[in-house]
Order: structure tokens, then sequence, then C-alpha cells
């Protein structure tokens, strides 16, 4: 049986339910940065006839959020339905509250595990999708903020990337949308009214990978099993890099068998991730697996190729968070075409990267060792 066999059958189930079902005949574009992301989103809420759904993490009341606020508003004194979904505790990170003008504006919204729920708090509404007349939608890591846009001044510029997507795919991102309203909200937004047929002339292999308390850990899964495939090269993009016990081995063991192994994370990230990750980075060196710290600017890009043929991208970072508690939406693509212009990204991050080593985690002082140790056990606390 061929490689693709192989990933088809053991990646890409088809089961018939949300989130499950394979789809021929997609088209993903990667998009970098909100210099490439916002344009065509807001371009397509502009022009959208019938119908629009975003959902987001964070939603900046800022320059960048004020940009998509007026387009919203623009869409609803058109007529156009629009129907909007943020995290409840996401939003509180930009401040003010987007929810307030969202409300004067007269847009339809709901805050996703409210606070007033404080037991549901360790879950997150981490997923990100905009969804226009069920022709068109655009996901991945980007949340709507000011900045995302890293060639104009912000306080702290993020870089990221998001995905155009055009095919049978964009039905199903709504589907996904619908079921996160219905559970916020309890209403059943009838599909009869929502548009959700898309074509594409690509042929592109997909299918989405939804994870969260509704959905299980299937990213997670994903991400094991495709490491299991792994022959040649595995390669790993993220901001956040904390996996457990378990996908800790499977990359130690993909290592064993010869497959190159490479994780760029982002140099400058919050401290007390990366005291917690310092000494696991140590154990997959000393495999023979190759890190590298990206920068200057922070690098929330999140991406996974297996042998230069597929892919996963999406809302998924590699810790604990993600890869339990949190809702996330992510795709997995089989195209080598599409696996190479993510490794094109990739590599262009690598000529500013710096390759961490052995000798440099093992030159930390004794304080600061034992502070990584006590930041390692607490951080999935926290």
């Amino acid at each position: 049986m061929n490689d693709r066999l192989l990933f088809e059958r053991r990646l890409i189930p088809s089961e018939g339910k949300l989130g499950y079902q394979q789809f021929r005949r997609n088209k993903l574009a990667a998009l970098c940065n909100g210099e490439e992301a916002y344009p065509p989103m807001l371009e397509a809420i502009g022009s959208a006839e019938r119908t629009i759904a975003l959902s987001t993490y964070m939603f900046g009341d800022d320059p960048t959020g004020s940009l998509f606020i007026e387009a919203l508003a623009t869409a609803v004194e058109r007529k156009i339905r629009v129907k909007v979904l943020v995290d409840a505790f996401g939003s509180l990170l930009s401040w003010p509250p987007v929810q307030r003008r969202l409300r004067r504006e007269n847009i339809e919204f709901v805050s996703f595990n409210p606070l007033w729920r404080p037991h549901q708090l360790s879950s997150r509404y981490h997923r990100k999708m905009l969804v226009v007349d069920g022709r068109v939608g655009f996901t991945g890591g980007m949340n709507i903020r000011q900045n995302h846009v890293i060639t104009k001044p912000s306080y702290y510029p993020v870089a990221d990337m998001h995905f155009m997507v055009e095919g049978p795919l964009v039905a199903e991102m709504f589907r996904v949308f619908a079921n996160d309203w219905l559970s916020a909200t309890g209403q059943l937004l009838d599909f009869n009214d929502w548009p959700s047929s898309s074509s594409a002339e690509e042929t592109m292999l997909a299918r989405q990978i939804l994870s969260g308390p509704d959905s299980g850990q299937e990213a997670r899964a994903i991400i094991t099993r495709a490491l299991t495939r792994a022959r040649k090269e595995a390669v790993v993009l993220t901001p956040y890099f904390f996996p457990d016990l378990a996908v800790m081995n499977m990359l130690k063991k993909a290592c064993s068998r010869g497959a190159r192994i490479k994780i760029v994370v982002p140099q400058d990230t919050w401290f007390l991730f990366k005291w917690a990750f310092t000494p696991a980075l140590r154990d997959l060196l000393e495999c023979g697996c190759r890190i590298l710290l990206s920068g200057p600017v922070f690098d929330h890009s999140k991406a996974f190729i297996v042998d230069g043929t597929w892919s996963m991208v999406g809302s998924t970072n590699w810790d604990s968070r993600s890869l339990n508690w949190n809702y996330e939406f992510d795709m997995e693509v089989y195209d080598s075409t599409f696996a190479s212009s993510l490794l094109s990204l990739v590599h262009a991050k690598e000529r500013s990267a710096e390759e961490l080593s052995i000798q440099m985690i093992d030159r930390r002082r004794s304080y600061e060792k034992l502070r990584d140790k006590v930041a390692h056990l607490l951080f999935p606390l926290l």
C-alpha cells in the first residue's frame, strides 16, 4: 500500500459526522500577517450578499478592530444576516471589550463561555473562522487585532498565519459555527437561510479537525498518528510548545526511526512559558531533534508538515491547554504543493532564527535550572 493511501486511511477517516468527512476539490491559500489576511477578509464582508458568520478568540477595539466593526455594521445596514461569536475570556485581553461597540452598532453577537460560568474558564473558545455566503472562508491562528499588522506601530507586534478556504470545507466550517452558536445561544440556525455551497478548481484532499470538550482531543490524536507515519521529516511551527508525555515520546520515536524532526518556536515568548518548556527541549535535543528560536517578532503561526506531503494548520498550539481543553479548529491537507508552500514559509523564518543547543541550555545558572524545573511542574495547572 502506498504512502498516500496510508495517510488517507489512518489520518482522514470518513465517519460521516461533523468535522470528520474528507473532501476533495478544495483550495487553501496561506495569508501571512494582517497585511495579507485582513484586506481579503474585509473585502469578503463588504461583498456579502446574504450571510456573515464570524468567530474569534480576541477581537480588539483598536484601529484594525474598528475596520471590521464598520464593515459588519455596514453589512447589517444592507440587511445581511450577521452573527459574531467571541470568547468571553479572550475579549478581556483587549481593552475596552469589543462587545460594547458591537452592541452600539446593532451587530448580533454572543460571548462564548461567559465569565459567570467559572467552571468553564479552563476551556477557551480558541477557534477563528469567517464564513461569507457559504462561498469563502478564512481560518487559522490570527485574531482580529492591530498588533497582527506588524508594519504598523503597536505595543507588541505579533506575526501570524491565516488561510483563505474555498470548496466543500467552507460548508463544513459553517456547520461548526452553527453548532457553536447553538451551544452558546440555544438558537438553531436554519441552513436554508444560510447558504453553504462552494466549489474550487483545485483538487486538494482535506478535512477539518475539531477539538474541545464537545468533540474530544482530535488534534492531539491526529498529531500522534502523523508522527507514527513520519519517515523522512516532520516540521513543527508553533508559538507555544509544551506537549504531554505521549506526544513527546512520539517525537522521540520518529527521530529514532531516522526522521528529521525540526521544531520552530519564538525566541521572544511569555517568560513563564519559556521557563517551563526549557527542560523538555533538552530531552528532544539529546534525541537528535533540531530546535530553532525564531525572531525578533513574536511568531504566533502554527503549521505541522510531515514528509512534504501532509499538513495540519489551524488554531491549535502544541501545549496542554490547546491539546486537551480548548475549543480548536484545524485542517489537515494532503497536497504536496500546499505542503511545499508551508515549508517555504518556515524556511524563511529559519533564516533569522537561532538554533538551540544542549550547551546553551546547560549554561544556565543553578537557580535558573531550579526555576525552570518548578515552572515545568506547575505550568499544566495554570
